[in-house]
């Protein structure tokens, strides 16, 4: 379970950091919305549309055996975005600590 927490925690950190914008967007009073000193909330600009249908696949390797498989996916669910994702460990790993893990959200 932890190891395919951080998959997927890495995976959204990779494609988040893929579509960072160069410059946070004001809100509508000009303040950057921000949580503490560091950490920052950016809504997407009016009319963004996400990339619906858009799978990400990822390899996780443990030392020098294969670890296991995730993927991520995005897709449009009516009026909300859905984002579903499997994490499954794999070879000697899954030996040592069996991964079998889904999860599904709305947006």
């Amino acid at each position: 379970m932890r190891l395919a927490v951080l998959v997927l925690l890495f995976a959204l950190v990779a494609a988040g950091l893929a579509q960072t914008a160069a410059s946070p967007p004001k809100s509508a009073t000009g303040a950057t919305n921000t949580i503490g000193n560091a950490s920052k909330i950016i809504a997407p600009p009016a009319g963004y549309k996400f990339p619906n249908g858009q799978t990400l696949y990822y390899d996780v390797e443990w030392r020098l055996w294969r670890a296991g498989t995730a993927s991520i996916r995005l897709d449009a669910a009516g009026a909300e975005e859905r984002i579903s994702g499997t994490a499954d460990s794999v070879g000697f790993a899954s030996l040592l600590y069996t991964v079998r893990d889904r999860f599904e959200t709305f947006f």
